[in-house]
């Protein structure tokens, strides 16, 4: 009986401590593409050679991507967001010449 009991205490422990872990990632995740996201925007924005509706045109696609990467609340959705990232950012300087800030999701 008492090692049932000590079991199910330590299986308790384990979930708690697991889900304490996985909430903290989520947050790091979370935290790390709401700064890269904020720095694209803020980039965008000042960008003075860009009309109002090509500006909005690229914040909206980086805040697509970021929104559905914290969705993801997993290790991938910054790998996700980075790919799509880049990919914005290459079109962004195909667009303007100007580059967007280097991305600093995985830093």
């Amino acid at each position: 009986m008492k090692k049932l009991i000590l079991s199910v205490s330590l299986f308790g422990l384990f979930l708690l401590f697991g889900n304490t872990v996985s909430a903290q990632a989520t947050i790091a995740v979370v935290q790390k593409i709401d700064a890269a996201t904020n720095s694209a925007i803020t980039s965008i924005k000042e960008n003075k050679s860009l009309k109002d509706a090509e500006k909005e045109k690229f914040v909206l696609r980086i805040e697509t991507f970021a929104s559905a990467a914290k969705k993801n609340e997993d290790a991938r959705a910054i790998e996700v967001f980075e790919a799509e990232y880049n990919r914005i950012a290459e079109n962004y300087k195909r667009t303007t010449g100007n580059e967007l800030p280097e991305l600093i999701a995985n830093k």
